[in-house]
């Protein structure tokens, strides 16, 4: 027995990328493989470890059975990008309160074991968040797996809180990741007017300094994500929003913005009852969009590997698919900076813009309570003759009231402007076919970001 533990130790020493100090992140709910920009991305971050859910697996009538699981294509995304270490992630989700027995543990033995060959991995990570009171019968787990003869490299994922029994864990997994967010006891209710922040920075530094002592590689897991939650008049969550899209939220005609986006967090006030996308909301309701600040994360991801982490995990990696979080660039970045963005017309008529920068523009409500990104074009009154949104929000003319001109461009009109609630790193957005007949160039303007010179000639 000590002879095969010493060899999956050295063995694990073999892996550079678990005791790298570099930027990991979870794919969570994905089945397509990355994109060209993605996997440049990932390369120029250093990002050496990639965690992928293949699935969840629930324990039903006592026996574990697959809630959900994700094809992945994991031959594929090797090719695609070699430097990546492809983990699968499985996550274990007991009912609520059920106690979780020692043959019911056993029962998954056989389950990890065929999904980690089939990924042909050589690392799983398992996501469990055990009460307390059940760790003992997770540990226990945990050896049945060693006394079977695993001969993959095991991850785990922890509650911050557990560093209490972090080296209990020690011969019995390979890497922990304490997942540092939703600390707070009160994140369901209002204080002040405003929910809890997904990271409490001074309570999230503690926990991970009660780390410093952990004898088993670990990674700082932060949150990459954003909340959507719709909170009742009496100042209550009354759940999350699961289904959106930012410019759904941004431009919805059921929300109007009721304070500055202050720390990540933007408020609206529902002042009409609907369905706001695939949740029914109610008049006098709140809708809060929250996401972690970007500079509380890298000064925490920098507290994390000052007191012994390997690295940060990142939940989750955003994508064109998925609207929540900040871009791999944003997240890489040492150096506090702007997006830097550009206009060009396209051979088929159509405009583009460009976030070039290493920077996320990321959605917010101005301190005038205004819904803040427009893509301005001026020409001289009366050229224009067709405007179409394509990936924008919306179209709107000044010259007639800030009215949308999807019946039409009126003939006074000189300047529309083309609404857009986010743009991230290496993001680009395109209109559709945009026509004007003025014998000079158009000018375009993008307020709130590019400050000077105010108007650009579009080349």
């Amino acid at each position: 027995m000590k002879v095969r533990h010493l060899i999956l130790w050295l063995s694990l020493l073999l892996i550079p990328s678990l005791m790298a100090s570099d930027a990991s992140f979870w794919v969570w709910q994905r089945t397509t493989p990355l994109d060209s920009k993605e996997i440049a991305a990932l390369q120029q971050a250093g990002t050496k470890d990639l965690y992928w859910q293949v699935g969840t697996l629930a324990l039903h009538d006592s026996h574990w059975v697959w809630r959900e699981r994700f094809s992945v294509g994991f031959p594929v995304l090797r090719k695609l990008a070699p430097f990546l270490h492809f983990i699968p992630v499985v996550r274990l989700e007991p009912k609520t309160g059920e106690s979780v027995s020692a043959e019911n543990f056993l029962q998954l033995l056989p389950i990890l074991d065929e999904t980690v060959s089939a990924t042909g991995a050589d690392m799983m990570q398992i996501d469990y968040e055990s009460p307390d009171r059940l760790i003992p019968e997770y540990e226990n787990f945990l050896r049945s797996l060693n006394d079977h003869g695993r001969s993959w490299h095991l991850s785990i994922t922890a509650l911050g809180h557990w560093f209490k029994f972090a080296n209990d864990f020690q011969g019995l997994a390979d890497e922990i990741t304490p997942m540092f967010y939703d600390l707070n006891p009160k994140r369901e209710s209002l204080s002040n007017d405003r929910l809890p922040p997904l990271i409490d920075a001074p309570v999230v530094e503690k926990q991970i300094a009660s780390w410093k002592s952990c004898k088993v590689p670990w990674k700082a897991g932060l949150p990459n994500f954003c909340r959507v939650s719709v909170v009742n008049p009496a100042g209550v969550s009354r759940g999350n929003i699961h289904s959106w899209e930012l410019d759904e939220l941004w431009f919805s005609p059921l929300l109007s913005p009721l304070q500055s986006t202050r720390d990540g967090e933007s408020i609206f006030s529902v002042y009409r009852s609907g369905i706001l996308a695939d949740t029914p909301v109610h008049a006098q309701e709140k809708v809060i969009v929250r996401y972690p600040d970007l500079g509380a994360l890298t000064r925490l991801k920098s507290i994390a590997e000052s007191n012994g982490a390997t690295g940060t995990l990142y939940f989750r990696l955003a994508d064109q698919d998925d609207m929540s979080g900040y871009s791999v660039r944003a997240l890489s970045e040492t150096a506090s900076g702007s997006p830097t963005l550009t206009v060009h017309r396209t051979s088929s008529g159509c405009i583009t813009i460009t976030n070039d920068s290493g920077y996320d523009l990321m959605p917010s409500i101005s301190t005038l309570k205004e819904l803040r990104y427009t893509l301005k074009l001026k020409a001289a009154p009366g050229t224009w003759r067709e405007a179409i949104p394509g990936k924008f929000a919306m179209i709107t003319s000044e010259d007639e009231g800030s009215h949308s001109i999807s019946n039409g461009i009126g003939l006074n009109v000189s300047t529309i402007s083309f609404w857009f609630s986010h743009l991230r790193a290496g993001q680009s957005l395109e209109t559709g076919l945009v026509q004007n007949i003025s014998p000079t160039p158009l000018r375009w303007s993008v307020p709130y970001v590019e400050l000077e010179p105010l108007w650009h000639p579009l080349e």
